[in-house]
């Protein structure tokens, strides 16, 4: 049998899977806190592409297609 990943299984299997999580409630704040300390925030880094880079690459796709 395969593991899936939680966002592939259904409500039942991720109940049933994680019994000992309360999903009416939530993390305590002391988990919450805690997964916080060790993982940091839930927060993508954000990436800026120059807008110079961007007119570059409009003619690199140009001249590829030539």
């Amino acid at each position: 049998m395969t593991k899936t990943h939680a966002y592939q299984q259904t409500l039942d299997e991720l109940q049933t899977n994680y019994a000992h999580q309360d999903f009416e409630q939530g993390l305590s704040q002391t988990e919450a806190a805690n997964r916080l300390a060790t993982n940091g925030p839930n927060k993508l880094e954000s990436h800026h592409t120059p807008k110079w880079q961007l007119f570059v690459r409009q003619f690199n796709n140009l001249i590829g297609r030539l």
